[in-house]
Protein backbone atom coordinates (compact mmCIF):
# COMPACT_ATOMS: atom_id res chain seq x y z
CA UNK A 1 0.00 0.00 0.00
CA UNK A 2 1.02 3.79 -0.80
CA UNK A 3 1.76 6.72 1.59
CA UNK A 4 -1.85 8.10 0.58
CA UNK A 5 -3.71 4.98 0.86
CA UNK A 6 -6.40 5.09 3.02
CA UNK A 7 -8.26 2.13 5.74
CA UNK A 8 -11.18 2.74 7.37
CA UNK A 9 -13.36 0.38 9.44
CA UNK A 10 -16.40 0.13 11.98
CA UNK A 11 -17.71 -2.64 14.33
CA UNK A 12 -20.73 -2.51 16.12
CA UNK A 13 -22.79 -5.03 18.22
CA UNK A 14 -25.33 -5.22 20.71
CA UNK A 15 -29.19 -5.35 21.41
CA UNK A 16 -31.51 -2.94 19.67
CA UNK A 17 -29.98 -1.65 17.90
CA UNK A 18 -30.92 -3.19 14.47
CA UNK A 19 -33.10 -0.41 12.91
CA UNK A 20 -30.25 2.12 13.46
CA UNK A 21 -28.14 0.37 11.21
CA UNK A 22 -27.84 -0.84 8.03
CA UNK A 23 -30.76 1.77 7.20
CA UNK A 24 -33.33 0.13 9.52
CA UNK A 25 -32.55 -3.33 7.31
CA UNK A 26 -33.57 -5.41 10.66
CA UNK A 27 -35.87 -5.03 13.53
CA UNK A 28 -34.28 -3.60 17.07
CA UNK A 29 -36.68 -6.29 18.91
CA UNK A 30 -40.21 -8.38 19.06
CA UNK A 31 -43.06 -8.91 20.84
CA UNK A 32 -42.59 -12.15 22.55
CA UNK A 33 -45.93 -14.27 22.43
CA UNK A 34 -45.69 -16.20 25.09
CA UNK A 35 -45.18 -12.94 27.58
CA UNK A 36 -46.41 -10.10 25.90
CA UNK A 37 -42.57 -8.48 26.63
CA UNK A 38 -40.45 -6.87 24.13
CA UNK A 39 -37.31 -8.29 23.82
CA UNK A 40 -34.67 -7.13 21.84
CA UNK A 41 -32.86 -8.42 19.08
CA UNK A 42 -28.94 -8.93 19.29
CA UNK A 43 -27.22 -7.77 15.98
CA UNK A 44 -23.40 -7.33 15.40
CA UNK A 45 -22.53 -5.71 11.95
CA UNK A 46 -19.01 -3.92 10.48
CA UNK A 47 -17.40 -2.64 7.42
CA UNK A 48 -13.86 -1.80 5.84
CA UNK A 49 -13.09 0.24 3.04
CA UNK A 50 -10.04 1.33 1.07
CA UNK A 51 -9.14 4.04 -0.83
CA UNK A 52 -5.67 3.72 -3.37
CA UNK A 53 -4.90 7.16 -5.30
CA UNK A 54 -3.17 7.59 -8.29
CA UNK A 55 -1.31 10.46 -8.44
CA UNK A 56 -3.10 13.38 -7.86
CA UNK A 57 -6.47 12.88 -10.00
CA UNK A 58 -8.18 9.68 -9.75
CA UNK A 59 -8.47 7.00 -7.08
CA UNK A 60 -10.58 4.07 -6.23
CA UNK A 61 -12.65 3.15 -3.37
CA UNK A 62 -13.11 -0.93 -2.66
CA UNK A 63 -15.26 -2.14 0.70
CA UNK A 64 -17.36 -4.57 1.82
CA UNK A 65 -20.66 -3.91 4.56
CA UNK A 66 -21.96 -7.07 6.61
CA UNK A 67 -25.50 -7.15 9.38
CA UNK A 68 -25.97 -10.11 11.07
CA UNK A 69 -29.07 -10.48 13.32
CA UNK A 70 -30.10 -13.00 16.27
CA UNK A 71 -33.31 -13.33 16.04
CA UNK A 72 -35.06 -15.01 18.72
CA UNK A 73 -36.95 -18.91 17.88
CA UNK A 74 -40.47 -16.95 18.28
CA UNK A 75 -39.73 -14.61 15.48
CA UNK A 76 -39.00 -16.92 12.70
CA UNK A 77 -42.61 -18.37 13.34
CA UNK A 78 -44.50 -14.86 13.99
CA UNK A 79 -42.59 -13.09 11.13
CA UNK A 80 -40.87 -15.85 8.95
CA UNK A 81 -40.14 -12.85 6.48
CA UNK A 82 -37.91 -10.96 9.17
CA UNK A 83 -34.10 -10.28 7.88
CA UNK A 84 -31.23 -12.50 9.13
CA UNK A 85 -28.42 -10.78 6.78
CA UNK A 86 -27.84 -8.45 4.79
CA UNK A 87 -24.54 -7.67 3.38
CA UNK A 88 -22.69 -5.62 0.17
CA UNK A 89 -19.49 -4.79 -1.72
CA UNK A 90 -18.76 -2.25 -4.19
CA UNK A 91 -16.09 -0.63 -5.91
CA UNK A 92 -15.92 2.68 -7.20
CA UNK A 93 -13.35 4.59 -9.18
CA UNK A 94 -13.40 8.48 -9.11
CA UNK A 95 -11.09 10.81 -11.23
CA UNK A 96 -11.13 14.88 -11.00
CA UNK A 97 -11.29 16.38 -14.54
CA UNK A 98 -11.03 19.56 -13.94
CA UNK A 99 -10.83 21.66 -10.44
CA UNK A 100 -13.88 20.99 -8.47
CA UNK A 101 -15.08 18.77 -11.20
CA UNK A 102 -15.47 14.51 -10.39
CA UNK A 103 -16.63 11.86 -12.60
CA UNK A 104 -17.03 8.97 -10.90
CA UNK A 105 -18.27 5.05 -11.81
CA UNK A 106 -19.50 2.35 -9.04
CA UNK A 107 -20.28 -1.04 -8.89
CA UNK A 108 -22.08 -2.09 -5.73
CA UNK A 109 -23.90 -5.66 -4.96
CA UNK A 110 -26.25 -6.61 -2.18
CA UNK A 111 -27.53 -9.34 -0.56
CA UNK A 112 -30.01 -10.33 1.92
CA UNK A 113 -31.43 -13.63 3.22
CA UNK A 114 -34.58 -13.93 5.72
CA UNK A 115 -35.56 -16.21 8.45
CA UNK A 116 -37.14 -18.83 6.37
CA UNK A 117 -34.16 -19.26 4.35
CA UNK A 118 -35.31 -17.11 1.11
CA UNK A 119 -32.98 -15.01 -0.58
CA UNK A 120 -32.15 -12.09 -2.69
CA UNK A 121 -29.09 -10.27 -4.86
CA UNK A 122 -28.85 -7.15 -6.91
CA UNK A 123 -26.01 -5.66 -8.59
CA UNK A 124 -25.96 -2.15 -9.75
CA UNK A 125 -24.23 0.41 -11.81
CA UNK A 126 -23.68 3.94 -11.24
CA UNK A 127 -22.25 6.92 -13.01
CA UNK A 128 -21.85 10.26 -11.84
CA UNK A 129 -20.72 13.59 -12.08
CA UNK A 130 -19.78 16.44 -9.34
CA UNK A 131 -19.30 19.82 -9.03
CA UNK A 132 -18.23 21.15 -5.82
CA UNK A 133 -18.75 24.45 -5.38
Amino acid sequence: MGARDDIRFGLTAGEGLGRYIGLNALNAAAVDPATGELEAISSYGGHVSWRHPFGDTARLNVGYSALFSDNPNFLSSLNPASTESVQSGYAALLWDIAPKVTLGVEGLHGMKELENGNDGAFTRFTFSTKYGF
